[in-house]
């Protein structure tokens, strides 16, 4: 169904409105639209933000604790509650810290999920700060490179991370998991059948295979490769699992339920480096812009119509839909949000 984005902005401000703040509501609002025009079709924004909405029907908003609270660190337990709806809140914390020290960094745990992560780093670049945001993305359903596999073998979650660097027009900004492919993938081949993309996945030998019976187990159990399927990648996937579990006091992807998703067992955690301490910000930005516009200018190999710099072509995407005004939004969606 086609709707105006401002329409469907000010639905989602009303209902967000229900439980926070009538500006942390707008906040929301802003951030779930400018992520599902940049990420959709891919993953639906729209439909993680009422999925939030509606979890915060069973909670009050006193149940959020602040556990730890240091001059450059904020923890906070959200006991089951979703961050998104008070993301202005945990921006403001790691803005006005990083202006005070240089860098901040907040963690959130036993909480209702990140979704897409480009929803907590792209609003910060606005604010000239560089912002790296990583969740532990179990349960355990990445198999260390050189390993094999098998049912319940998997050691890492898919760990995604996103960041943002600021540029004098539209960020450079990447949101990806840090497995070869992510688990929702393998769970959409389970279902329609389709390809899985080569050296993504592997049988229990630990040998790639294109067969998702062979690598998808009962319960969330999957036999997935680290990222460009070596030793690189699964070093880089380990700090990051150390980095969302250890570190916070959450339990790492191996310790988690194996058998369903539990949000509440994931960490998360942003960290925010303010550009001015570092550095001149406009000097610092014109060679980002360089940077990404050299990229965006490489001659491209023969089958690709263009290079692009991370987040390029999120960008543009975004600014087609921003000219029509309008989007499409499945019906079920435009009534959940008419309920809430």
């Amino acid at each position: 169904m086609t709707t105006p984005l401002t329409d469907l902005q000010k639905q989602l401000a009303k209902a967000a409105a229900t439980y926070v703040s009538q500006e942390e509501a707008e906040y929301f609002a802003e951030l779930v639209l400018d992520t599902h025009l940049k990420k959709s079709p891919r993953s639906n924004p729209i439909k993680s933000a009422i999925k939030d909405l509606e979890n915060w029907k069973k909670y009050k908003s006193t149940d959020i604790k602040k556990i730890v609270d240091t001059p450059a660190l904020t923890t906070y337990d959200f006991n089951g509650l979703a961050p998104a709806l008070k993301a202005k809140t945990i921006h403001q914390e790691l803005i006005q810290k990083a202006r005070k020290n240089g860098m901040a960094a907040v963690a959130v745990t036993n909480s209702a999920g990140f979704h897409t992560l480009t929803f907590w780093t792209d609003a910060l670049e606005k604010e000239n700060l560089i912002a790296l945001c990583m969740v532990n993305g179990g349960p355990a359903c990445v198999v260390p490179f050189g390993a094999k596999g098998g049912d319940k073998t998997a050691v890492f979650g898919t760990n995604p991370i996103s960041y943002a660097i600021p540029t004098t027009q539209n960020p450079i900004s990447a949101d990806m998991a840090t497995s070869q492919i992510p688990f929702f993938e393998i769970a959409h081949r389970k279902k329609d059948g389709g390809a899985i993309p080569k050296d993504s996945v592997l049988d229990v030998d630990g040998n790639p295979t294109d067969d998702v019976t062979k690598t998808y187990f009962e319960g969330e159990n999957a036999n997935i490769a680290p990222l460009a399927a070596n030793h690189k990648g699964s070093a880089l996937m380990l700090f990051l699992e150390v980095m969302t579990s250890s570190l916070l006091g959450m339990p790492n992807s191996v310790q988690m339920n194996r058998e369903k998703f539990v949000a509440e067992e994931h960490g998360n955690l942003i960290v925010a480096f303010d550009v001015s301490a570092f550095t001149d910000v406009e000097q610092f930005k014109k060679n980002t812009s360089s940077l990404a516009e050299t990229i965006s200018n490489l001659e491209p190999r023969i089958g690709s119509e263009k290079v692009s710099y991370p987040g390029e072509a999120a960008n543009d995407r975004k600014m087609r839909i921003e000219m029509t005004g309008t989007i499409d939004v499945d019906e079920k969606y435009l009534k959940s949000l008419e309920n809430l």
